[in-house]
């Protein structure tokens, strides 16, 4: 008795596999592209994957926050907001970054 079933095996067009395989590539280049962009490249990055600790008011508590989408209400004390400061600071980043 033959307890091994046979089953064929579809082949795939090795074009197909090349033309998934150098798409892939590209939009992997791509990204890398754009964070090494200098300054923007830097910034892009940091808004894409960069989270931060925000302490909401009145709370011990931090709530993790991706740097591009921090919260813009103001602080009741300093009166400003965590985006603002972000935006401040990207002009910090740019020029060191200019000057290196």
């Amino acid at each position: 008795m033959n307890l091994i079933k046979r089953r064929s095996i579809k082949r795939t067009n090795p074009s197909t596999i090349k033309k998934v395989n150098s798409s892939f590539q590209l939009r992997k280049r791509k990204k890398e592209i754009e964070y090494s962009d200098g300054a923007e490249g830097m910034i892009k990055w940091c808004d894409d994957l960069v989270y931060v600790p925000i302490y909401p008011p009145g709370s011990d508590i931090a709530v993790w926050t991706r740097m591009g989408n921090l919260p813009d209400t103001p602080n009741p004390k300093t009166g400003k907001s965590y985006r603002y400061i972000w935006n401040s600071q990207k002009e910090v980043l740019r020029e060191a970054l200019r000057m290196g």
